[in-house]
């Protein structure tokens, strides 16, 4: 039983530290998001109500009768039991189900669009919380190498070859620095609490990020990308839907302003007395049509104009988003340019500072001059070390934009 123990711990530990990948979250988020789950719903409501429309309009059934004995005897039915069907047009039925089924694939696309954002969000989130995580670490690595550098100058105060004060602005930039872990832990919180929420966990669950990652490359075409854009996003298709439901309508509509026809039947019980006719007092069954006639025509006309209003609306808002697609798949390959540059730049920079670091040290070490030279490399190369990380999450995000409207 203690080692059964002692392995389940060290299981339960090796799995804290194992790190969690965007894509692994990203499972999680499509399973467990109310929002997403809330528009799947909303979307299987829509199928039910498709069958629903389907079905002809029901029938009427009506019953008349004489509350109070005539004093006089008549011919007139004592009751009557009538049933009348509306009749629809050919495919009037059809369209309506098919109208809502086109209405129902746009709200799924909708929840596609929704679940696009929410993949970009995570990934976002993620990249922020590696950058703090890391950065965080790296200063903790630059306070350990200031510590050195303090009990060096100690060690030529004791020596009387340095001044105390050499001690005191190493002390001071230590705790600058100890201060800089303390935001760079807080600055993670926000974006955690983020991925938590998408992900339907509590905000203060726990999210590994990677250790290390690599820069980000991107190796589809601008060209491609754009035309795998043009064909997939959802929000072209959601349009591309509303115009073919508009379509559907302005069909409805024309059927509905049609003459409508109903087919019944009624029954009438007659009185059982003798009359001046052959077959009176019989009951009677009784064929009857109805007409439904459409005189205000405006509110047909009014409908197809708001139809054609619409669909005429709907196109703008096409060329508006193939405009955006354009211009977002160009900014996000400036933005992951940038970050190259970055980080080109920064693994250029690190071996000539830590070099002179060296240098440095070795120079303050034997002769106790250049701290405040020494001081400076160190910083310097802090912010090298601090741009390398940015550069690799700036270039994760980059990519996560320009993948955030590509199915």
């Amino acid at each position: 039983m203690k080692k059964t123990g002692t392995i389940l711990f060290f299981l339960l530990q090796l799995a804290g530290l194992c790190a969690q990948s965007p894509d692994s979250l990203l499972v999680i988020a499509r399973n467990n998001n109310p929002s997403l789950q809330s528009g799947y719903a909303l979307y299987k409501a829509m199928l039910e109500k498709s069958a629903s429309v389907r079905q002809w309009p029901e029938p009427e059934a009506n019953l008349g009768f004489i509350a109070w004995p005539s004093p006089n005897e008549s011919l007139l039915p004592t009751a009557t039991l009538g049933w009348m069907q509306p009749i629809p047009w050919k495919g009037m039925t059809n369209l309506k189900g098919d109208i809502v089924q086109t209405e129902a694939r746009a709200a799924l696309e909708q929840v596609e669009m929704q679940w696009l954002e929410i993949r970009y969000e995570v990934r976002q989130a993620y990249w922020t919380c590696f950058a703090a995580e890391r950065r965080a670490e790296r200063i903790r690595e630059n306070i350990v190498l200031l510590q050195s550098l303090e009990r060096l100058a100690q060690m030529n105060v004791e020596r009387g070859t340095a001044a105390l004060t050499d001690v005191l602005e190493v002390q001071m930039r230590i705790l600058e620095l100890e201060r800089e872990v303390l935001t760079a832990e807080n600055a993670r919180r926000e974006p955690t609490a983020r991925i938590n929420q998408l992900l339907g966990q509590p905000a203060s669950a726990p999210v590994a990020v990677y250790k290390t990652a690599d820069f980000a490359l991107f190796a589809l075409h601008p060209d491609s990308l754009l035309a795998r854009l043009l064909l997939s996003y959802p929000g072209l298709t959601t349009l591309h839907l509303a115009r073919e439901a508009s379509r559907q309508r302005q069909e409805l509509n024309l059927l509905e302003s049609r003459p409508g026809i109903a087919a019944g039947l009624d029954y009438a019980v007659m009185r059982r007395t003798g009359g001046i006719h052959p077959g009176d007092g019989q009951d009677m069954w009784m064929p009857r049509v109805g007409v439904r006639v459409p005189l205000f025509r405006e509110t047909y006309r009014a409908r197809d104009r708001e139809e054609q209003l619409l669909q005429t609306a709907w196109e703008a808002q096409e060329r508006e988003v193939r405009n955006m697609l354009s211009a977002s798949v160009e900014q996000a390959l400036a933005k992951l340019r940038e970050a190259q540059l970055s980080f080109e730049l920064a693994r250029q920079q690190r071996p000539l500072l830590e070099t002179a670091l060296r240098i440095q040290t070795d120079a303050y070490s034997a002769n106790s001059s250049g701290l405040e030279t020494l001081l400076r490399y160190e910083e310097s190369l802090l912010k090298i070390k601090l741009s390398e990380i940015e550069a690799i999450a700036e270039s994760h995000k980059a990519l996560a934009e320009l993948e955030r409207r590509l199915k």
